[in-house]
């Protein structure tokens, strides 16, 4: 999810051996060194005796909308075996923006002005109020209130 605390546990791999002993304890770690330019471990970090995958910093959805990594578990046989997997991590947006008023534009940070003639009638429209909001989905939704 958006704006999670870094740190924050965000998904877990479970692997299982069937081997006895050694050969059946098994790490994890991460197989893919680079995600949108920049190195994985800048963005997560692995346990490697339990598979907990950790954000190591808080997401923006509006700057990075998903990822994948490769999760590798690797047993302690001799000669060590291992398996990998693909992890889809889907930023969810948050209602963390807030709306922006661009029409009708205020003039030096007073109230916005519109002119009204003396001749309109009840029901004449004065204005009609546009606004952006640079979040997605239902979360990018602004309504006003009169």
């Amino acid at each position: 999810m958006e704006n999670n605390a870094p740190g924050t546990s965000i998904f877990s791999v479970n692997a299982f051996d069937p081997d006895l002993d050694q050969n059946s304890y098994v790490t994890y770690s991460f197989t893919t060194n680079f995600n949108q330019n920049s190195p994985v471990d800048t963005y997560l970090n692995i346990n490697p005796m339990n598979g907990t995958i950790y954000a190591l910093r808080s997401f923006d959805y509006e700057q990075l909308k998903n990822f994948q990594v490769q999760v590798q578990t690797r047993d302690a046989g001799i000669p060590p075996l291992s398996s990998s997997t693909t992890v889809n991590v889907i930023i969810l947006d948050q209602n963390d923006k807030a709306p922006v008023i661009v029409s009708p534009s205020a003039q030096s940070g007073s109230a916005a002005e519109v002119m009204v003639p003396l001749s309109a009638d009840q029901g004449y429209l004065v204005t009609k109020i546009i606004a952006t909001d640079a979040d997605s989905g239902q979360n990018a939704r602004a309504s006003t209130r009169h």
